[in-house]
């Protein structure tokens, strides 16, 4: 199951070349997906009370259509199990229709403030709306060159 969200571009989330920037793409999802823990639970704000907060760790992100100003879209978001036992993982798609415009993916680390040490997945309980990972079109990890290129 997902969440999702009605997003509308703004011309000021645009280069003036008329793309959307991904830094706009990336703020809409993260939007979204603080939502989704205001209504399913819990929040930030229920978490930070609690002593616990959410890092991002690492993004992988794929643009493929550019968007137009005004343009009506869909944002979905959902927790996934993605990377290891301290790693809590959440996918995101903007839609045109149901067409995929984009999509990311997110590892996140979610910190004991008071102990000062990241806490291992399950041992705080959630109810954010969960499904599969996405595969995304991109490697997960920088591949350098050999040294004598």
């Amino acid at each position: 199951m997902k969440f999702t969200k009605a997003i509308t571009v703004n011309s000021h989330d645009l280069y003036p070349n008329g793309t959307l920037r991904p830094s706009a793409l990336l703020r809409e999802m993260l939007e979204t997906s603080n939502l989704s823990a205001e209504i399913e639970h819990p929040s930030m704000d229920e978490l930070l009370a609690k002593g616990y907060y959410f890092v991002v760790s690492r993004t992988s992100l794929s643009m493929y259509a550019d968007v137009r100003k005004f343009e009506p879209l869909t944002v979905e978001t959902w927790a996934a199990q993605i990377g290891g036992a301290f790693s809590y993982g959440r996918c995101f798609r903007l839609l045109r229709g149901k067409t995929p415009v984009a999509a990311a993916a997110s590892i996140l680390a979610l910190l004991d403030l008071k102990r000062g040490r990241p806490v291992r997945a399950g041992e705080v309980e959630f109810h954010y709306s969960a499904d599969t990972p996405l595969e995304l079109d991109m490697p997960t990890h920088l591949i350098l060159p050999p040294k004598d290129c």
